[in-house]
């Protein structure tokens, strides 16, 4: 499991039991609990859509490195044996 991953983990875990502690420790009136409960999930919501942004452009950047320095190995690798032929 990559740190990504166990920091979208760790904050979905953090967002939930803040939330139930929340629930607990703080009661309101029904529409003001409402709301505020739509509150925090929009704001989990923006905060998940973030993440999975910024953990989608690493798994690109990554994958068009590895891309690139396999491209690259190969382009060498063929440039030998073309050598190696020509002996």
């Amino acid at each position: 499991m990559g740190s990504t991953e166990k920091v979208l983990i760790a904050f979905i875990a953090g967002a939930a039991v803040g939330a139930v502690a929340g629930l607990l420790l703080a009661p309101e009136k029904g529409e003001d609990f409402r709301h505020g409960l739509m509150d925090s999930a929009k704001k989990l919501s923006d905060e998940l859509k973030q993440q999975a942004s910024q953990a989608m452009d690493s798994i690109e950047t990554a994958s068009q490195t590895a891309t690139n320095e396999i491209k690259s190995n190969l382009a060498g690798a063929k440039e030998n044996f073309d050598k190696a032929k020509a002996r």
